[in-house]
């Protein structure tokens, strides 16, 4: 079998022994470029875009160890605290005085002394989970800051949007009382 090729190619011309040599020769180093320098390309590629990726994550902690930018980070930190101190003392004028969340005693106190003061017996008393919501105040009137209209934006994330209102604890309550209809009222 090999000596038949090996006559058959001494047999055809130089011209299309060099063709076919040319051919294969081409062939090998297409299936080299395309297996092993096209890989090598990709992993050099995703390596450069790791390496901008960490260099941007690099700069960016660099900035935040930075004093000045720490100290501008503080300054607005201040500057919320007080608007939001601001904030605060306006929902209590409008609606009156607002129980910080450690105070929660306090609200069941005065759930208790109210159903005494009134002759009521208070059966059940449940009390739901906490939960945070923002509160601010249009026209005179308290509103609650719905989370779609924070979220309007879906590209950016949340921690990154200014968000309107105070933050406020909201507790929700059910009781059973049991007394007469004018006390209830």
């Amino acid at each position: 079998m090999f000596d038949d090729l090996k006559t058959q190619w001494e047999q055809t011309p130089l011209w299309q022994r060099l063709l076919v040599v040319t051919i294969f020769c081409a062939g090998v180093l297409f299936l080299l470029y395309n297996f092993v320098i096209l890989g090598e390309k990709k992993k050099i590629n995703t390596l450069k875009e790791e390496i901008q990726n960490l260099s941007s994550e690099i700069k960016r902690y660099k900035q935040t160890v930075n004093p000045v930018f720490m100290e501008h980070l503080k300054e607005k930190l201040a500057k919320l605290k007080e608007q939001e101190i601001a904030k605060r003392e306006e929902l209590n004028k409008v609606a009156g005085k607002l129980i910080h969340h450690d105070e929660f005693d306090t609200v069941i106190k005065e759930i208790g002394n109210i159903a005494l003061d009134s002759g009521l017996s208070v059966l059940t008393m449940l009390i739901e989970p906490s939960v945070i919501k923002r509160f601010t105040i249009k026209n005179g009137l308290i509103f609650e800051v719905k989370r779609d209209e924070v979220e309007d934006d879906k590209d950016k994330p949340l921690k990154n949007k200014q968000v309107d209102g105070v933050p406020m604890y909201v507790f929700q309550v059910r009781l059973k009382l049991e007394g007469q209809s004018e006390s209830i009222l």
